[in-house]
């Protein structure tokens, strides 16, 4: 109580202040409007794969996370009823080592561990979408890309997120080019 007391006192709100708070203020408008111009890129992209509509979804995924009648809302990408996934999309800022860093529990498990609770919601498969500025996208999903095998610096097959679950990570193109659409698998 006595920090918001503090703020509605005119003597709190100095220039310095002011110019912070709206510093803060851009800054979070600017990092909302990235977000959504990746979610609108990476719609296109798997529209133009799928060959059925992608989108965002309301509220960046809340409102399918919240309504009980929107499971196709979940995630960051209202996808077709037929597509295995729920996709989260992310941008991220951080070199590809420092988000998948194994000494400690990575900004990438952490964004895994929603993907996978949101596909969960919906009764399909978590698949995780990061993008890096000037990077292709990158894919992490549950499983394995069986016909691929380990080591051939494509894809990355290991252990990931609070449950430890055996995922890949490989370019969002590479993916795309190894998903078997007649039987919605990797």
């Amino acid at each position: 109580m006595e920090d918001e007391e503090k703020e509605a006192s005119l003597a709190y709100w100095t220039p310095e202040r002011i110019l912070e708070r709206e510093e803060r203020s851009r800054r979070a408008r600017s990092a909302r409007a990235k977000g959504a111009r990746i979610e609108r890129e990476a719609a296109k992209i798997f529209s133009a794969w799928w060959g059925k509509q992608f989108k965002r979804s309301a509220y960046s995924g809340a409102y399918g996370t919240m309504a009980e009648d929107a499971p196709e809302q979940i995630g960051d990408l209202r996808t077709p009823p037929d597509f295995p996934y729920t996709v989260e999309v992310k941008a991220v800022e951080l070199s590809m080592d420092g988000i998948f860093l194994k000494n400690r529990r990575s900004s990438a498990e952490r964004l895994w561990d929603q993907a996978k609770a949101q596909a969960e919601k919906a009764k399909k498969k978590p698949l995780l979408v990061l993008k890096r500025r000037l990077w292709p996208y990158i894919v992490v999903g549950i499983g394995r890309l069986d016909a691929i095998p380990d080591g051939d610096d494509v894809v990355i097959h290991t252990r990931f997120g609070f449950d430890n679950d055996l995922v890949f990570i490989t370019g969002l193109e590479f993916f795309m080019e190894n998903f078997d659409k007649a039987t919605a698998k990797t």
